[in-house]
């Protein structure tokens, strides 16, 4: 079996959350508002982007040039 740093860490914190998620499969519901608001935006992003191809707007292109 290979162990991801992450399972590691986990594992280190605490070993009953550990066996709860990688081994008994279970999973944290994660409601917190800024993820719900980040689950949309991802969503409507990825539907705009997939419907007809659409040039970007001039105000984006704009303020590329201008980075630093």
């Amino acid at each position: 079996m290979i162990y991801s740093y992450t399972q590691i860490s986990q594992y280190l914190v605490c070993p009953r959350r550990y066996r709860h998620r990688y081994l008994d499969g279970w999973q944290e519901k994660d409601t917190r508002a800024a993820m719900l608001f980040g689950r949309a935006f991802e969503r409507a992003l990825a539907a705009y982007f997939r419907s007809s191809p659409r040039k970007l707007p001039l105000a984006i292109l704009d303020h590329s040039e201008r980075l630093p």
